[in-house]
């Protein structure tokens, strides 16, 4: 549930959809098979976030900063390797 919240606030979902998806994805879990693992719950999890918030990756700007940030020590990390 708390995976389901935070995709929902990372894709904008205001509080009424957020509301909603909590609801919705407390109904999905509960028909879920037992032995389900948590990666396969967590593909369930987003794939209704994505649907119902219209956001295809609500991480996207998350990604982005750390991309922006591992790019930013490159030039650092590059220069240690290449005296080593």
């Amino acid at each position: 549930m708390k995976q389901a919240l935070n995709a929902a606030r990372r894709a904008g979902a205001s509080e009424d959809l957020q509301h909603e998806i909590f609801l919705n994805v407390m109904d999905e879990l509960q028909s879920l098979p037992l032995g389900m693992t948590p990666p396969e719950m967590a593909f369930k999890i987003h794939k209704s976030v994505r649907n119902e918030t219209n956001n295809m990756d609500p991480y996207k700007q998350t990604k982005d900063q750390a991309t922006q940030e591992a790019l930013a020590l490159y030039p650092v990390l590059k220069k240690h390797v290449s005296t080593c």
